[in-house]
């Protein structure tokens, strides 16, 4: 479990192993990163807020992006920064257990070059993920 900040960016290391891990926001509210191969080394990262009475209306944001660590040579050159982004509107779920990342509505695609090597073992790779939720205001209990 990670605890993150609204209005914040924040630096993840995600294991491409590993499919779920629990974020926890400023007021405690729930939110599940999963993580899943699409195929030919892409993987797809998405997150969710999880609670018990899911609510019909977006109640958080989410920005996620990974930065190309090491460019090509021909991109580098350039001095711009490669960067895979996504901005959405973040779901409300009651059933957490169902969640796989390239089933939702939304999910960041991130292909194999924006992967990084684990630190102290080279044969596993991370995802260097940024992420930013932004809680959406006003709203109560009495929108849903």
């Amino acid at each position: 479990m990670r605890a993150v900040q609204y209005g914040k960016v924040n630096k993840l290391q995600l294991p491409v192993s590993t499919m779920r891990l629990v974020l926890l926001g400023d007021d405690n509210c729930v939110f599940l990163k999963t993580v899943g191969a699409l195929g030919a080394g892409v993987t797809a990262v998405s997150v969710v807020c999880a609670r018990a009475r899911a609510a019909r209306r977006p109640r958080f944001t989410c920005k996620m992006w990974v930065n190309l660590e090491t460019p090509p040579a021909a991109v580098a050159n350039y001095g711009k920064e490669d960067v895979v982004l996504v901005d959405m509107q973040m779901r409300s779920i009651s059933s957490p257990g169902a969640v796989v990342a390239a089933g939702e509505p939304t999910f960041l695609t991130v292909p194999p070059m924006y992967l990084v090597p684990a630190a102290g073992d080279g044969a596993s790779m991370e995802v260097p993920l940024h992420i930013r939720i932004d809680k959406l205001s006003p709203w109560s209990d009495a929108l849903v």
